[in-house]
């Protein structure tokens, strides 16, 4: 996660005026809606340890195409809800912030539209679990980007883990305090429950998946393959997810180191590792464990060079959008946030993830994609078992 002394300058520059982060450059325009799922089946051992007996309530955000993106009809929305800005205003207010800071960023997206109609059209549904500490919400853009390759991206977050939850009524959870790796590895099993309570809901719950997606033109085949992706934390639990639950049948790890069983069984399913500029599959012992360890189905690991952990949020992107913001203040944002800049990143991330899962799903024989000349100059292949 970012260090918020780090990240000061940034914020101080946006409260300057409004931001918008533009709407990817993808094939279909995107909407965006969220939902609360209870999961009536199990107790959340976190409220437990708080001494509350109540269930798992988790929010998901949806981002899923409305469009060909040609016919695109944009409009913008905040870029998280009002709870969620009082605390980002409020948390870096103690370091000098302007409130308002978080309230003033806006994000594209495309309106339903029957121009161009994808009426008919089946996406696959890819699920997304944030880094540590991590909001769904810092990844939207992120998440934008890829559905708008033709995925319906749910993103998930995880109360107690995320430094905020907002619910629909206004209430919050924050984190819990997690600090060693047995609570890293704990919450990543407590992570692949979560999307397994998202996996059984799209499979058997209409009503809540029509809260979840109103007004959805294309169609969505619950019983088709479903893929995951995740950040830091969040790629451990998507490989996690993969082990703990045969729905999904795919996984890409976004930087993050692994726990658990994928350490000795490596993954079932077909795995991409991407990783920041600098790391490879011997940098990180969880890496190398699982790379030999997974040894019958298609794995491939890539580097992004002039990236850091940081880059793969939408953190860039939003530096991006900023105006005003001083050449020596980027510079110092650069162990963060890397020096791709964030529109740049964002749209290599995109087909990376997006041509992994065409292939994992047999609709593509290549498991990298074809991009420009400057893009893969910037992507370097670390290790493969897979055509590319």
């Amino acid at each position: 996660m970012l260090l918020r002394s780090s990240i000061l300058g940034l914020f101080v520059a946006l409260a300057a005026g409004d931001a918008i982060i533009p709407h990817a450059v993808g094939q279909y325009g995107v909407a965006t809606s969220q939902a609360l799922l209870v999961d009536h089946s199990r107790k959340d051992p976190y409220a437990a340890e708080a001494g509350l007996d109540k269930d798992r309530e988790l929010m998901v955000s949806a981002f899923y195409p409305t469009s060909l993106y040609k016919d695109c009809v944009k409009y913008r929305s905040p870029y998280m809800p009002s709870v969620s800005a009082e605390f980002y205003d409020t948390t870096y207010g103690a370091l000098g912030i302007p409130n308002g800071t978080f309230a003033s960023l806006t994000m594209e997206h495309c309106r339903q539209t029957n121009r161009g109609s994808i009426a008919g059209k089946t996406f696959p549904i890819a699920l997304f679990s944030p880094g540590a500490g991590n909001s769904r919400l810092i990844y939207s853009a992120m998440a934008q980007s890829i559905a708008s390759e033709g995925f319906v991206v749910i993103a998930i977050d995880h109360p107690y883990d995320a430094d905020i939850v907002e619910f629909p009524d206004g209430s919050t959870i924050l984190a819990a305090n997690m600090t060693t790796d047995e609570d890293f590895a704990h919450s990543v099993d407590v992570r692949a429950q979560d999307v397994s309570s998202v996996l059984d809901h799209l499979e058997s719950e209409s009503k809540w998946v029509s809260q979840l997606l109103p007004g959805i033109s294309c169609n969505l085949n619950t019983s088709e393959p479903v893929v995951m992706f995740g950040h830091s934390l969040g790629g451990a639990t998507a490989v996690a997810a993969a082990i703990a639950d045969s729905r999904l049948t795919a996984a890409i790890n976004l930087d993050g180191s692994m726990f658990g069983r994928a350490l000795s069984e490596g993954s079932k399913v077909p795995m991409l590792l991407v990783a920041h500029d600098g790391k490879n599959i011997t940098t990180d012992p969880s890496w190398d464990a699982t790379w030999k360890a997974t040894k019958h189905t298609p794995k491939l690991a890539v580097q992004i060079l002039t990236t850091e952990h940081g880059s793969f949020t939408d953190f860039p992107m939003i530096l991006d959008v900023v105006e005003g913001v001083p050449q020596s203040l980027r510079d110092q944002l650069v162990p963060f946030v890397g020096a791709l800049p964030g529109l740049v990143g964002r749209g290599i991330v995109s087909k990376l993830v997006g041509q992994f899962f065409e292939f994992a799903l047999g609709q593509s024989k290549s498991a990298l994609p074809s991009l420009s000349r400057n893009d893969s100059d910037l992507v370097e292949v670390l290790g493969k078992h897979v055509k590319i």
